[in-house]
C-alpha cells in the first residue's frame, strides 16, 4: 500500500521511533514496528504546526508488515520503501481528488475545506480561513486575517483587526470585526457587517442588509429592496438598489438612487444628516427627486412609482 511519511531537511524520521537518515528509493526494515506513516497525505501534513519546515514523501508499506491503524489515520510499520518526495502543493491536488480537503496550518496560517457540511477555522496572525461548499462556516480568528466563504449557506466571520471577511452566494452571511476591516458578500439574502473604525460593508442582492459601525465607515447595498446603514458621524450609508433606504447618524451621510416607472436607473443624490431636518436612525428613501422618510411599515419600496396608493403618502422631506 502507499502511504505518507515526514522528515526532517535532513531526511531524519520525525518519529520519536528511530533516528534513521532515510534515502529515497531505498528500503528499511526492523523487527519492530516502528516506521509512524499516515494514511493519507493530508492528514500527514496537518500533523504539523508547521508543515513548510518538513519533507514529505510517498512510501511503500507491505500490508502485511503493519501494525496497527488509528483512527486518525497514522499507521507503524516494520517495512517501508521510501518513494517520491511530494510538495504541499500536491498534497492539496491528492486531498482534492478524493474529495475530501481540510487544510491547517499555524501562525502564517491557512485554513481550507471543502463540502462535507463544512467548516474551517483557525486562529493565529495573519491567517485565512476558506471554505468553498454546502453549508460552510469560515472563521478567522487571528491579526489581519481573512475568512472566506462561497456559496451554500454559508457565513465568514473575521474577529480582528485589518481583516476581509467575504461571503458570496445563497444564504450568506459576512461579519468583519475590528478596525481596516472590510466585509462584501454578493446576493442572495446576503448581509454585511463591520464593527471598528475605517470598516468597509458591501452587500449585493435583494432585501439584503449592509451595516457599518465605526469612524469613517462606509455602507454600500446594491440590489432591489437593499438596506444601508451607519451608526458613527463621519460615515457613509450608500444605497443603489431600486426602492432601496438607508439610515444614519448625525455627522453621517446617506447617498441613495431612484429609479423610474420602468426601473430604470434615473438619478442618485446624498444627504447630510443633520438630526433637525434629517433625524438620525431613521430610514430614508428617494421619491421622485426628493429624500423621503420612510414608514418601517412599508419596508422598502419597489419601483416606488409603481405602487402608490390611497392610504399611503411619502413624508417628504
Amino acid at each position: 500500500m502507499v502511504a505518507y511519511k515526514i522528515f526532517y531537511k535532513d531526511m531524519r524520521d520525525l518519529s520519536s521511533f528511530t533516528n534513521t537518515v532515510f534515502e529515497e528509493g531505498e528500503t528499511y526494515e526492523s523487527d519492530r514496528c516502528v516506521y509512524e506513516c499516515w494514511v493519507n497525505a493530508l492528514d500527514c501534513l496537518l500533523s504539523t504546526n508547521t508543515p513548510t519546515e518538513y519533507l514529505y514523501h510517498e512510501v511503500y508499506v507491505e500490508e502485511t508488515n503493519v501494525s496497527k491503524k488509528s483512527k486518525i489515520g497514522k499507521i507503524y510499520a516494520c517495512k517501508i520503501k521510501i518513494g517520491r518526495e511530494i510538495g504541499i502543493d500536491q498534497i492539496l491536488c491528492i486531498a482534492n481528488s478524493s474529495n475530501k480537503v481540510c487544510v491547517k496550518f499555524q501562525d502564517y496560517s491557512i485554513s481550507f475545506r471543502n463540502f462535507k457540511e463544512s467548516v474551517a477555522y483557525i486562529e493565529g496572525i495573519m491567517s485565512i480561513a476558506a471554505v468553498a461548499g454546502k453549508n460552510s462556516i469560515a472563521i478567522s480568528d487571528g491579526y489581519c486575517g481573512n475568512a472566506v466563504s462561497l456559496s451554500g449557506n454559508s457565513c465568514a466571520v473575521t474577529l480582528d483587526s485589518e481583516s476581509i471577511a467575504v461571503a458570496r452566494h445563497d444564504f450568506s452571511t459576512a461579519l468583519c470585526k475590528k478596525s481596516l476591516s472590510i466585509a462584501l458578500t454578493s446576493a442572495p439574502y446576503c448581509w454585511a457587517h463591520t464593527c471598528e473604525n475605517n470598516g468597509i460593508a458591501i452587500s449585493s442582492g435583494e432585501y439584503s442588509l449592509s451595516t457599518a459601525s465605526g469612524d469613517i465607515s462606509i455602507a454600500i447595498a446594491t440590489g432591489i429592496g437593499s438596506f444601508a446603514e451607519v451608526k458613527t458621524a463621519e460615515s457613509m450609508a450608500v444605497c443603489l438598489g431600486n426602492g432601496g433606504v438607508a439610515k444614519g447618524v448625525v455627522g453621517s451621510w446617506i447617498i441613495l438612487s431612484e429609479f423610474d416607472e420602468e426601473c430604470n436607473f434615473k438619478m442618485i443624490k446624498s444627504f447630510k444628516v443633520d438630526g433637525n431636518k434629517i433625524k438620525t436612525d431613521r430610514w430614508y428613501g428617494l421619491y421622485r427627486g426628493r429624500l423621503v422618510l420612510m414608514d418601517k411599515s412599508y419596508g422598502p419600496i419597489v419601483c416606488m412609482n409603481k405602487i402608490e396608493s390611497p392610504d399611503w403618502t411619502p413624508e417628504k422631506v
